[in-house]
C-alpha cells in the first residue's frame, strides 16, 4: 500500500532498518534504498515514496537539504529523519520549520521508533483521505460546471432569443468589453463514419476536436482562447463555443492564399475559405491519421455576443457540408459575408432535364435508370467550386427528395411508414463523408420507392416488406460483432422505427430483439462445431460483451446451454 525510502550512507543501517520494523503489518509492501541525499532526491522524484526516512549527516547533499527540494514536489509524502544527540536540538528546529513530521533518535529504541512511525503513518492515512475528499469535492465542482456550459451551447442551439450573458458572466466569459478586441467564435465538429460502419462515439473524437480547436483559433482568426471552452454533444456532432481575444479587432480569417504554395502534395486547394494554412492541413493529417472516421470542423464567423453565437453555430453547422464538394478538405470557414446574389444568378444545381428524367424514370419503374442518374448528379455536386454556398448545395438535396416524394404520394405509397424523420428533414446529409455515398444512399432509397409502389405489387401487397427480413438478417450478421440497434436498421433499410417494430410482430410474431437473438445463437451454433474455439470466443465472436448473458440467451433459443450442445455433438468441453 505505501512505499517507503530510507536514505542513509551506512549500508548496516540501511539494511537494519529494513527489518527492524514488520513493515508488512504497517501497510509497507515497497521498500527502496538511496546512499545519500542526491540519489536519494533522484530516486524520490522517481517513485515517488509516501514515506522517507533519512540520515541528516552524508556526503554530496545532508538529508535536510533533500527533503527540502522535495518537499514542494512530494507535497503527500511523509518525512522522518534519523539523528543523535549531537544533531538533536538541530532535528528539532528543523521539525518546527515544517519540512519533517517526526524523528527517530539514534540508538533506536523499538517501542518507542515504532509508535514514532505508527504515528506517521496513521497521519499520512489521514492527509491521503483528507485529500481524496478534496479531490472527490473539486471533481463534483468541475462536473457541475461542465454541466452548466454544455447547458449554455444547448440552450443556445436550441432556444432563439436565449441570452446567456448572466450565465457566461458567472463562469469569468462576459461579453466582450470595448477596446480588448474580445469576441465569440462558434465551432461545429463530426465524424461520419465509413458506409456500412457504426457511428463512432463522441467520446472517441470530441476530446482530440476540442483540443484541435482551441490550437487552431489563433490561425483562423488571429486570436488567442481566453479560458475554457464550451463544448456540447448532440446527434454526433460537437458544438464549442469560445471567447476568443486579440490585439486588434479582426473581422474575419487570416487568408490562406499566400500559403497556398507550402501547401503538402495532394492537400486540398480550396478557396481562402477553408483557412488550411499548410500548418492546420498537417495538424489536421496527424488528427485524422488512423482514424476509422476522419473529423471535420467548421467555424462559423467572430460575433460580438454571446447572444448571436447562435447564428454563427448555424453558419458552422452548414459549413460541414463543404466536405461533399472539397474532397481532402477537413477545415472549414463560414463565409463571412452572405452572397445572396450567387443563387440567384448561377443556374439551379438540378438542371430542368435531370429533373424531368428523373421523374420519367420513377414514372416507369425503372430503378437501374434512376440510380445512374442520381450517381451521375452525385458526381456533379463533387466537383462544384469550393466557394459554393451550402445552402445552394443542401437546395440540391431537397429538390432531389421532393421529386421523390411527389412521386410516392401521386402512386399512393405509405412514404410515413418507411421514410425516416432524417429524409424529410435533410440529416441525412450528416451522415456520410463523401458525396458518393450520399448519393449511392439516395439511389438506394429510390430502389425502396419503386418497390413499394403496390401498382408493381409492392410493399401493401406484401411484397418488399417480404423481402426486408432476408436483407436485415445479412445485415445483422454483418455486424454480429457490435451492437445493432433497430434504429440502425430502420435508417439502413428506410423504415420508420415504429412501423419497423410492428412489421416484426405482424409478420414474425416477435420482436427485434428476439430476432437478432436467434440469429446470433445460429451462428453461435455453427461456430461451436468448431472444437478449437473455446465457448468464451464464440461468445465475443457473436457480440455479447457478458458470458452470463450469452449462455441465458442461448438456453432460451437452443433449449439447452452451449456446453450441453457440444456434449450432443460429441466435442468435450
Amino acid at each position: 500500500m505505501y512505499t517507503l525510502m530510507i536514505v542513509e550512507d551506512e549500508p548496516l543501517i540501511r539494511e537494519g532498518l529494513k527489518h527492524y520494523f514488520p513493515w508488512s503489518e504497517l501497510g509497507v509492501t515497497r521498500i527502496i534504498e538511496a546512499e545519500d541525499g542526491a540519489q536519494g532526491e533522484r530516486l524520490a522524484l522517481l517513485e515517488r515514496p509516501d514515506l522517507v526516512i533519512t540520515d541528516i549527516r552524508m556526503p554530496e547533499m545532508d538529508g535536510l537539504t533533500m527533503i527540502e527540494r522535495l518537499r514542494p514536489r512530494l507535497s503527500s509524502a511523509a518525512f522522518v529523519i534519523l539523528t543523535g544527540y549531537n544533531d538533536f536540538e538541530y532535528a528539532q528546529r528543523a521539525i518546527k520549520l515544517g519540512n519533517i513530521q517526526a524523528y527517530l533518535l539514534k540508538p533506536l529504541e523499538y517501542e518507542e521508533s515504532l509508535a514514532t512511525v505508527q504515528d506517521c503513518l496513521a497521519k499520512l492515512r489521514q492527509r491521503q483521505a483528507e485529500d481524496l475528499l478534496l479531490q472527490g469535492a473539486e471533481q463534483l465542482k468541475q462536473e457541475r460546471r461542465r454541466e452548466q456550459e454544455r447547458q449554455i451551447v444547448k440552450r443556445l442551439l436550441d432556444e432563439p432569443g436565449f441570452d446567456p450573458a448572466p450565465a457566461l458572466q458567472a463562469l469569468g466569459m462576459p461579453d466582450p468589453v470595448e477596446g480588448r478586441g474580445r469576441r465569440y467564435a462558434a465551432f461545429a465538429a463530426t465524424a461520419p463514419p465509413p458506409p456500412g460502419a457504426q457511428p463512432p462515439s463522441p467520446d472517441v473524437w470530441a476530446a482530440d476536436a476540442e483540443r484541435f480547436i482551441a490550437a487552431m483559433a489563433s490561425r483562423l482568426f488571429g486570436t488567442q482562447v481566453v479560458g475554457k471552452l464550451l463544448a456540447y454533444v448532440r446527434g454526433g456532432k460537437l458544438f464549442v463555443l469560445a471567447l476568443a481575444e486579440s490585439e486588434a479587432e479582426t473581422d474575419g480569417p487570416r487568408s490562406s492564399d499566400a500559403a497556398r504554395s507550402d501547401l503538402p502534395a495532394g492537400t486540398s486547394r480550396a478557396t481562402a475559405e477553408t483557412a488550411e494554412t499548410a500548418e492546420t492541413a498537417a495538424a489536421l493529417a496527424a488528427l485524422n491519421r488512423g482514424r476509422g472516421a476522419a473529423i471535420y470542423i467548421a467555424a462559423g464567423g467572430l460575433v460580438d455576443t454571446a447572444a448571436e453565437a447562435r447564428q454563427s453555430f448555424a453558419q458552422a453547422e452548414q459549413a460541414l457540408h463543404k466536405r461533399y464538394y472539397q474532397p481532402g478538405a477537413y477545415l472549414f470557414r463560414a463565409a463571412s459575408q452572405p452572397t445572396p446574389s450567387s443563387s440567384e444568378t448561377q443556374a439551379p444545381l438540378l438542371p430542368a432535364r435531370d429533373r424531368e428524367l428523373l421523374q420519367a424514370h420513377l414514372m416507369q419503374g425503372d430503378a437501374d435508370a434512376v440510380r445512374e442518374l442520381l450517381l451521375k448528379l452525385g458526381e456533379g455536386a463533387r466537383q462544384l467550386p469550393a466557394d459554393t454556398p451550402p445552402a445552394r448545395w443542401l437546395a440540391l438535396l431537397q429538390e432531389l427528395v421532393s421529386v421523390t416524394l411527389r412521386y410516392a404520394h401521386r402512386h399512393g405509397i405509405a412514404v410515413e411508414e418507411f421514410a425516416s424523420g432524417s429524409m424529410l428533414t435533410l440529416a441525412f446529409a450528416d451522415d456520410f463523408a463523401q458525396a458518393e455515398d450520399l448519393f449511392a444512399w439516395l439511389a438506394d432509397w429510390t430502389d425502396r420507392l419503386i418497390a413499394a409502389n403496390p401498382e408493381r405489387g409492392g410493399s401493401q401487397a406484401g411484397g418488399a416488406d417480404a423481402r426486408i427480413f432476408t436483407q436485415i438478417e445479412q445485415f445483422v450478421r454483418q455486424h454480429l460483432d457490435q451492437e445493432v440497434t433497430l434504429q440502425m436498421v430502420a435508417d439502413r433499410f428506410f423504415y420508420n422505427p415504429s412501423y419497423l417494430s410492428r412489421l416484426f410482430k405482424t409478420k414474425l410474431n416477435k420482436n427485434y430483439l428476439a430476432f437478432v437473438a436467434e440469429i446470433r445463437i445460429r451462428y453461435a451454433q455453427d461456430r461451436l462445431k468448431d472444437p478449437s474455439l473455446f465457448i468464451t470466443d464464440v461468445c465475443a465472436m457473436c457480440g455479447y460483451k457478458s458470458y452470463k448473458h450469452f449462455v441465458k440467451t442461448f438456453r432460451s433459443v437452443a433449449g439447452m446451454t452451449p456446453t450441453d450442445y457440444r456434449k450432443q455433438l460429441g466435442i468435450e468441453p
